[in-house]
């Protein structure tokens, strides 16, 4: 099942149960403060069934919604929010070192580089396919290829610039996995470029500076990931 059938699925109950409350048929005020979190588990399940979805990330989501309720319930004492954040990090690292060299064996890179580590405004890179980590630092990127593929990206307390204006593609979809954690990630991306975001917001989100028109048999680049207390823009 899609992670929208199941968010589609939880607001049909929510407006049932507002509606029982309004009727005074049974109350509901006291149930829903205890197990609001409940919600975020339930996104967190169905994304993981969800092949368009980042597992890892669905996980984090998970997670995090089961800590919540537990902590709720007063299950877990008050401290127990202060693991969440290591936790994360270690899932994120981990899952970086494996899906690298995933990518290199899925997709064919061009080497030919020209990065200078000290001077951000002048970081130009050919890669076809881009992957990169912001730890409690800040990156900024300009991209040129004449067949992009994709992009997997993690701002973690820190800050992500790529500008992608001036790269091609051959291709009709390209994902760009954008994962926000306390962070923020800025994406340019060419004009004639179509944009569709499926990204999970959990007290962060994705948005769009300028509103685009849907422009027939041109690129469509998807948005997936998680902002987690951060955000990804796209210009």
């Amino acid at each position: 099942m899609k992670s929208k059938h199941v968010a589609g699925i939880i607001l049909i109950v929510l407006g049932v149960v507002f509606l029982l409350d309004e009727l005074d048929i049974f109350y509901f005020g006291d149930i829903i403060r205890t197990y609001w979190p409940l919600l975020i588990v339930f996104y967190g399940l169905g994304s993981l069934f969800d092949k368009s979805k980042s597992k890892v990330f669905s996980a984090i989501v998970l997670v995090f919604g089961s800590i919540v309720q537990l902590n709720k319930l007063e299950y877990l004492n008050e401290g127990i929010m202060s693991y969440f954040l290591p936790s994360v990090l270690i899932i994120v690292g981990v899952n970086m070192i494996f899906e690298s060299e995933k990518n290199k064996k899925k997709i064919k890179v061009d080497f030919d580089t020209d990065f200078d580590s000290n001077d951000f405004e002048k970081n130009t890179i050919k890669d076809n396919f881009i992957s990169h980590t912001a730890l409690f630092s800040g990156l900024e990127l300009k991209v040129i290829n004449e067949d992009f593929a994709g992009a997997k990206l993690n701002a973690i307390f820190g800050g992500i610039e790529i500008d992608l204006t001036n790269v091609k593609t051959t291709k009709k979809v390209i994902v760009i996995e954008a994962n926000a954690i306390f962070g923020g990630i800025e994406i340019t991306i060419p004009q004639d470029w179509n944009v569709k975001i499926e990204g999970t917001p959990l007290f962060g989100g994705y948005s769009m500076n300028h509103k685009r028109q849907v422009i027939e048999n041109a690129p469509t680049v998807v948005f997936r990931g998680l902002a987690l207390f951060g955000g990804v823009e796209i210009d």
